[in-house]
């Protein structure tokens, strides 16, 4: 993968290798794992995938997922199977690390692998060819470290607008605020930042930019944002670069998010 539109070019079927890779991992005890890396993992019973999920510390997150009392995927599976007397240690467990669309692969493993138990981020991807190798998926993450500056600075590259008269399209990508000064206060992302402008432009509570709006003490028609990379648009693994980039202040989950 040479650079940042590659990758999104490509995004389909780099996910499906990742999902490969992840397939291709051994079994392992959810007792032994002890790798607090970022990556994904997988949960099965005879073969069968029935969850799929991704976290910032493997560890920390199988830990949970393997308690009967805080599990997520044990607490749907007894939902509907009321009366299957399933223990929790009869379920099987794949781990990946993944340093760069771990957010990704559990989309696209909803979808593709059909996992059952998965409530959540539904319908994020559409389905796609499964992969039979995952050699560009592995040359991906060797270069992760470099994809997402190249990323970050590609989103900053983009122009700005006001607020008020926005254009986007309905499409995966990342979103940046300025207040009246051109600072960026706001870095974000969504699945389809047409609908995050037009809840955002609509004052429900609850939004990113509302309270934005009260913190820099500006009007709306002040804010300005950004238009995602057309046509390979993204949602990117770039906070921690912009942490880097003064001028950013309130930043978004490190994970680089591929175009659907």
């Amino acid at each position: 993968m040479r650079d940042w539109r590659a990758v999104q070019a490509k995004s389909d079927s780099l996910l499906s290798e990742g999902i490969f890779r992840l397939l291709q991992a051994p079994a392992a005890s959810p007792a032994s794992v002890r790798e607090a890396w970022p990556g994904n993992y997988l949960i099965s019973r005879d073969s069968n995938p029935l969850y799929i999920g991704e976290a910032s510390s493997l560890a920390a997150r199988i830990k949970v997922q393997f308690d009967e009392k805080r599990s997520t995927f044990y607490k749907n599976y007894l939902k509907i199977n009321l009366e299957c007397g399933v223990e929790i240690t009869e379920f099987q467990l794949r781990i990946v690390e993944t340093r760069i669309g771990r957010k990704e692969i559990e989309d696209f493993g909803i979808v593709n692998l059909g996992t059952s138990l998965n409530r959540f981020q539904l319908g994020k991807r559409q389905p796609a060819a499964m992969a039979a190798g995952c050699a560009n998926w592995d040359a991906l993450q060797d270069r992760a470290a470099e994809l997402i500056p190249a990323g970050a600075d590609l989103c900053l590259e983009q122009s700005f607008q006001p607020w008020r008269s926005g254009r986007t399209d309905a499409t995966a990508g990342i979103y940046l605020i300025k207040d009246p000064d051109g600072r960026i206060i706001y870095v974000g992302e969504s699945s389809d930042i047409f609908v995050r402008y037009q809840t955002s432009s609509s004052g429900i509570k609850r939004t990113a930019a509302r309270p934005i709006s009260r913190q820099c003490g500006a009007t709306w028609d002040a804010i300005f944002w950004a238009i995602p990379c057309k046509p390979e648009t993204e949602r990117s693994a770039i906070s921690t670069t912009m942490k880097t980039k003064p001028c950013l202040t309130i930043l978004v989950d490190a994970r680089l998010l591929f175009a659907r």
